[in-house]
């Protein structure tokens, strides 16, 4: 963009003084005399603007950051030495000690294989158990260790636009101050006689509402974390070890009886455990940010005209600029959280902000153009011109800031009329 300007501005200058260096024109008019009567001129035209832009600063969401959804880092296991002959609680089910637990004396009686076993256990829900046709059942219990985020947090967002292109209309008047002229200078009224005119001029030009919509979203996937315990092989009282038993009837609570009522037995110990994560949903922090701007531009400055080939005038103006700008801006921020199975959206928490604010920003306006005189009265023409301002105006909404960049550069198109 710095260089795009500067080359807009050396071309301004280089097409001056080049068309200063050109013919003498021989168009016939009053006004660009030195005492002529019709020293005012207005002109009224469209101005296409571009270069413009809007910047965002700290722009995070901050209704996700501040809900709790739990740890990011995995929990370890309640139990998590699997070999350790300990009472064991689940949420779905217990195993318990008995007497053969300790009983060293079982290792050498008739069924040593039931040293480490537990008649004292229960489970509360059909899916832990796989009988397997008997044959070598598992018993799988669990513990809800409730939710963990991931570490990994997925941001989408758009663009803030550097070139927001704005129109315009521009109503101008000009107030002819001094006039050279070829030759002794004579107030004549040939055209062919002027060979330089300095103009005030004073301008106003009126740029609507422009907007941008800004879009940034936030997402963390968030997993229920549960652990498993698997039992294998229990053993019925009345069978051989690792025989087939009648299948459970769940919910089952481990009974003791004699050697022919007993129910069935398990190991203390289980075969495996690990944690288990299933993924609940996203997550997601929506921030839309939309801005509005509407700005009223003030112009004072001199017009350096060169008449040159017949109907056409070639100026240079510099002018000082007061912009007034009107801002405005509106925040909405959204929870929202996506189920992993096909169910709609839930929309969590909403929260909406909006900032206003009228503010006044001097600055400088180079343009360059060219005239047509249609005849002595009426003229049209086109322009070419950047603008910069001393300090680009912004607006703070919540800890956000948002910053309009004005510079930029304009193209004009008008008809004008010398009074």
């Amino acid at each position: 963009m710095n260089r795009l300007r500067t080359n807009i501005v050396m071309l301004l200058i280089l097409l001056t003084v080049s068309i200063g260096r050109s013919a003498e024109p021989s168009f016939n008019t009053e006004r660009r005399q030195n005492g002529g009567t019709n020293k005012w001129q207005i002109q009224v035209g469209w101005v296409h603007q571009w270069g413009r832009g809007v910047t965002m600063s700290d722009h995070s969401p901050s209704l996700l950051n501040g809900r709790y959804l739990g740890s990011s880092v995995l929990p370890t296991l309640t139990y998590p030495d699997n070999a350790a002959i300990i009472a064991r609680e689940f949420n779905d089910g217990y195993v318990r000690l008995d007497y053969w637990t300790g009983d060293a004396g079982l290792l050498s009686g008739p069924n040593p294989e039931r040293y480490g076993m537990t008649w004292n256990w229960g489970n509360d829900r059909a899916r832990q158990y796989n009988y397997d046709s008997g044959n070598h059942p598992t018993l799988t219990y669990h513990i809800d260790r409730g939710t963990v985020m991931d570490d990994a947090i997925t941001v989408t967002q758009g663009a803030t636009s550097d070139d927001i292109p704005t129109q315009g209309v521009e109503v101008k008047t000009t107030y002819l101050l001094y006039s050279w002229t070829n030759g002794c200078g004579d107030a004549s009224s040939s055209y062919t006689n002027v060979f330089f005119n300095i103009d005030l001029a004073l301008g106003l030009a009126w740029f609507p509402t422009t907007k941008q919509q800004f879009n940034r979203s936030t997402s963390r996937n968030v997993f229920a974390v549960m652990e498993r315990y698997t039992f294998l092989d229990y053993y019925g009282v009345t069978t051989a070890p690792g025989g087939p038993w009648p299948a459970l009837v769940v919910p089952y609570l481990g009974t003791y009886g004699s050697a022919t009522d007993a129910g069935p037995i398990i190991p203390v110990t289980p075969e495996s455990a690990d944690l288990a994560s299933g993924l609940m949903g996203t997550y997601s922090d929506n921030v839309m940010i939309e801005s509005r701007l509407w700005h009223l531009r003030s112009e004072v400055g001199l017009v350096f005209t060169k008449p040159f080939y017949k109907h056409f005038n070639v100026y240079l103006s510099p002018q000082f600029v007061l912009e007034f700008i009107d801002m405005s801006v509106q925040r909405v921020e959204t929870l929202t959280f996506t189920p992993a199975a096909s169910y709609p959206t839930d929309t969590l928490e909403a929260h909406t902000e909006s900032a206003h604010e009228l503010t006044v920003e001097p600055g400088f306006l180079l343009t360059a153009g060219i005239d047509y005189r249609i005849n002595e009265q009426w003229y049209a023409g086109v322009s070419l011109g950047w603008e910069w301002l001393f300090d680009r105006p912004s607006i703070c909404i919540g800890s956000q800031s948002v910053q309009f960049d004005l510079d930029g550069g304009e193209f004009s198109l008008y008809l004008g009329r010398s009074l």
